[in-house]
């Protein structure tokens, strides 16, 4: 699912109007530090998954946008609005994320305490 969002972020970041006109910049900057903080989620994914020998080369790296993802942004106001949207999505998957992450953190250690 992360890979999907980072690729629709991807997507608006450098096809869209967006991301070619100086009047989005800080629009632009949101979409580029979203980018990076997805990818380091990722890294960090696939660390721990790594640490705990799971085999990560099934999983699904790249995704295509859809057809009608594309035809969605036809025009700037309909770009913006789904850049919102994409932005919007990640927030809330992010939120999550960072909620498994903390009671993960906050948990004890269940192997020092079989010890």
């Amino acid at each position: 699912m992360l890979f999907q969002l980072v690729t629709h972020v991807e997507y608006i970041r450098t096809h869209d109007q967006i991301g070619h006109q100086t009047a989005y910049a800080s629009l632009h900057k949101k979409l580029d530090d979203l980018e990076t903080e997805i990818y380091g989620i990722l890294c960090d994914i696939k660390i721990a998954l790594i640490s705990k020998h799971v085999d990560t080369s099934p999983i699904q790296t790249t995704f295509q946008v859809s057809p009608a993802f594309v035809n969605a942004g036809i025009g700037t106001t309909n770009e913006t609005l789904r850049a919102y949207v994409v932005i919007k999505d990640c927030e809330i998957v992010m939120t999550f994320l960072r909620g498994i992450y903390y009671a993960m953190s906050q948990a004890p250690n269940v192997s020092s305490t079989l010890n």
